[in-house]
């Protein structure tokens, strides 16, 4: 396993402290999977890409709302350069992906 990549975010009143670590490990359940552990909410989500992060929180916690998908996701886009920046579409309950180009 990768080390993890520590990430703290501070948006909207909150603070997000996030670690993002790639598993290589064949002998793993989550192996080519990142595993992504918001430190001070006490969960975890794994996924096998991070630009999908955010609608999997949003989609299976049941203590963040779609802001906290967003500015999760968007805390893991300004530290890597692949993930899209995203915006909660309130009306749809849903995350919207914006693909940005690369300054």
């Amino acid at each position: 396993m990768n080390s993890a990549e520590h990430i703290v975010y501070d948006k909207n009143g909150t603070r997000y402290e996030i670690a993002v670590s790639l598993i290589n490990s064949i002998d793993s359940d989550y192996d080519k999977q990142y595993l992504i552990s918001l430190v001070n909410f006490n969960e975890c989500y794994s996924d096998t890409q991070l630009n999908s992060i955010g609608q999997t929180i949003l989609d299976t916690s049941k203590n963040l709302g779609g802001i906290d998908a967003q500015n999760i996701q968007n805390a893991i886009y300004e530290r890597f350069d692949y993930p899209v920046r995203v915006k909660f579409d309130h009306s749809v309950r849903a995350l919207r992906y914006e693909k940005l180009t690369q300054p």
